[in-house]
């Protein structure tokens, strides 16, 4: 598990300044400490003691940061889909001796200084660690899906069902991811997977632009703009919605108005029927 060799156990030199120092500042564990990386952040915070490690060159592990004698202080690993960090000093230490010193003075306010810079460093390093093991089953529309998929624990490949009309389609792994683009059309997609006899199905969501279900109340201004000059009717309290649904939205009761013109009708066929009914008796 680890990313490299121990080789020994490194001691600050009386005298010396063995600080930290960001290496690799492309590395999503440096991205807070981009803008830092002139001010000096760590001077107050002296490293006494530290183990050397030899990562050899393995191309599944990245330095992250040295110290300033160049060797390794924190370093990545990569194990399948999964991803080991390791620091070569503690960042906490158990209780111990008077007579002790600790590793470091990352974590040690005693001189007054503030400890953000350590603080920083391990919540990146938990964020980074707790993020890279779960998938992201939400995507916005035209982002590409990526998915996770260790072909040891599940299957090479799936169909999968989208919320269009159409036939499933069939996604294979590569390199232990699935990946997907075509994701124009909101909704769930569904992926169905073969593992032996067992059947695996996983899925994942593609959401529209928060802003096509804001709800905010539009300016009067913008809805005549978008809808056009007299083309609807604001109602700002219940008196008016009631008064406008009944004469727009529900129009006007039809029936009285047929109701009177059946009898019209009716009385004017009674007129006419006993007219003709008087020249044919003549």
């Amino acid at each position: 598990m680890l990313p490299g060799r121990l080789v020994r156990d490194w001691r600050r030199r009386s005298g010396e300044d063995l600080l930290l120092s960001i290496d690799n500042l492309t590395h999503p564990i440096a991205k807070e400490f981009r803008p830092l990386a002139s001010l000096g952040i760590w001077q107050p915070f002296q490293v006494h003691r530290h183990w050397e490690m030899n990562t050899g060159f393995d191309a599944n592990v990245t330095v992250i940061a040295r110290y300033t004698n160049g060797v390794p202080a924190v370093v990545e690993r990569r194990i399948g889909a999964g991803k080991v960090i390791c620091m070569t000093t503690p960042v906490t230490e158990p209780v111990r001796p008077d007579d002790r010193r600790a590793w470091n003075d990352l974590f040690n306010s005693s001189g007054g200084q503030e400890i953000w810079p350590a603080v920083l460093l391990i919540a990146e390093i938990s964020d980074y660690l707790a993020s890279g093991t779960r998938d992201r089953l939400n995507v916005g529309i035209g982002q590409t899906v990526t998915l996770q998929n260790d072909i040891n624990m599940m299957p090479a490949e799936y169909r999968l069902f989208s919320p269009r009309d159409e036939e499933p389609l069939r996604i294979a792994s590569s390199d232990s991811v699935l990946r997907y683009r075509f994701t124009e059309m909101p909704g769930a997609y569904r992926l169905k997977g073969q593992m032996g006899d067992e059947t695996m199905l996983r899925g994942f969501s593609v959401n529209l632009p928060s802003e096509s279900t804001d709800l905010q109340r539009l300016p009067e201004e913008e809805l005549t703009e978008i809808l056009g000059e007299e083309r609807f009717q604001l109602a700002r309290d219940r008196d008016e919605i009631e008064r406008q649904q009944g004469t727009t939205r529900l129009g006007q009761e039809f029936y009285p108005i047929l109701a009177l013109m059946m009898s019209l009708f009716l009385a004017l066929e009674l007129i006419m029927s006993n007219r003709f009914y008087k020249k044919a008796a003549a």
